[in-house]
């Protein structure tokens, strides 16, 4: 029934909070990486590469509540020497597949953020947005939207050697997919494990 009432798209008030998210995640990364650009000039170059399970919640079709699923990340970066502080401005991207019945695929470009303390043990949480394409097998452009994405991880590295570091890790990640006349929202959970080198 018309009630007169417009629905909310992206461009009214539904989008109000997202760009509002996104403007503080984006100035909070941006600090970070000035910080770090103003220390000291020795720096070292850092790989990780990350292997998950995953688990997709709340995908945009009705009827399917959760899918799991397997993922990917590789993410370069580099490090001032700002011990006992570990920080990580990086860049990067990841591919997730999941086992429904549309083979749902996603596909992320990134950059963010790493945030640790170093040690023998090395716990870190980084942050990262970027752009996210989804896409399977008889999946439209509604039940697979493309739009921004935002992540966060947790990890706790054993430093192996010097220049090898090795631990579990934890994650998080939403794709916020604009539509005509809404925003479509789906979230990722994430446990595995990460491996750096440091160069």
């Amino acid at each position: 029934m018309d009630n007169g009432l417009a629905s909310p798209g992206w461009g009214d008030g539904m989008a109000t909070a997202p760009r509002r998210a996104g403007r503080r995640v984006v100035a909070l990364l941006g600090t970070l990486v000035v910080a770090s650009c103003v220390g000291p000039a020795h720096a070292e170059v850092t790989a990780r590469l990350g292997a998950d399970a995953t688990l997709l919640i709340n995908p945009v079709e009705p009827g399917t509540e959760t899918a799991p699923g397997l993922g990917i990340t590789g993410l370069v970066g580099y490090s001032p020497e700002l011990e006992p502080l570990i920080l990580v401005p990086e860049i990067g991207g990841s591919f997730h597949w999941f086992d429904d019945r549309y083979g749902r695929m996603l596909t992320r470009a990134v950059a963010g953020a790493r945030l640790g303390v170093a040690a023998a043990v090395e716990p870190s949480l980084s942050l990262h947005l970027g752009y996210a394409r989804t896409w399977g097998h008889d999946v439209d452009a509604v039940l697979a939207p493309d739009g921004f994405t935002l992540d966060t991880i947790v990890a706790c590295d054993f430093r192996l050697e010097r220049w090898l570091s090795l631990g579990p890790q934890i994650g998080y990640l939403t794709v916020l997919a604009p539509t005509d006349r809404d925003t479509h929202t789906f979230h990722v959970v994430s446990l595995g494990a990460g491996v750096t080198g440091w160069f």
